[in-house]
């Protein structure tokens, strides 16, 4: 099966900021999906055919599936293989069909500006997961990056150190990071 779908991984800079070959990708998908944010980067001129992933996102990778016979890009913020829709996408579909070009994931971007070693520190999502997965990564001198799924999961957090006898723990906030 020849490659028909490709991953690009896309910052907040947006196609000024892909390499050669994400752009090239972007450029000759036929179709091309995201979320509102990622195909707002697009020009306002291109007609192309647009999919934005709906709810439940299993629908969109069906549509996506569908579209088999011609060139599919999937933009995706940072790593798609990092808690992304990489790794959703490749349960379903073989690797050989797809070019995946990631950006820096979240965590490398948070690494980059606390000073930490990403192979020190706990990695998680809390976007669409409950907070129970907080507790197996809790333990004395842990440093955890965890992807938050609204303004109010850093309080959530917050409150389940507190609630765990970590309440001097240092918290910081990063967003825009690129």
């Amino acid at each position: 099966m020849h490659k028909w779908l490709s991953l690009v991984g896309i910052g907040e800079d947006g196609l000024p900021g892909l390499g050669q070959v994400a752009y090239s990708l972007v450029e000759k998908a036929e179709i091309l999906v995201g979320g509102k944010r990622h195909l707002s980067m697009l020009p306002e001129d291109d007609t192309r055919e647009k999919l934005i992933w709906s709810s439940p996102i299993a629908s969109s990778v069906e549509e996506i599936i569908r579209c088999r016979r011609k060139s599919v890009c999937v933009l995706a913020s940072g790593d798609p293989m990092c808690f992304g829709i990489g790794v959703t996408l490749t349960r379903r579909i073989p690797i050989d069909e797809i070019t995946i070009i990631p950006a820096p994931s979240a965590f490398s971007l948070a690494c980059s500006r606390l000073g930490w070693s990403l192979q020190d520190v706990e990695t998680l999502t809390l976007a669409a997961r409950p907070i129970s997965l907080l507790h197996p990564v809790i333990y004395p001198g842990a440093r955890l990056l965890i992807l938050s799924e609204g303004r109010n999961t850093p309080a959530t957090v917050a409150q389940t150190l507190v609630d765990r006898g970590f309440g001097s723990s240092k918290i910081t906030v990063l967003e825009y990071m690129g």
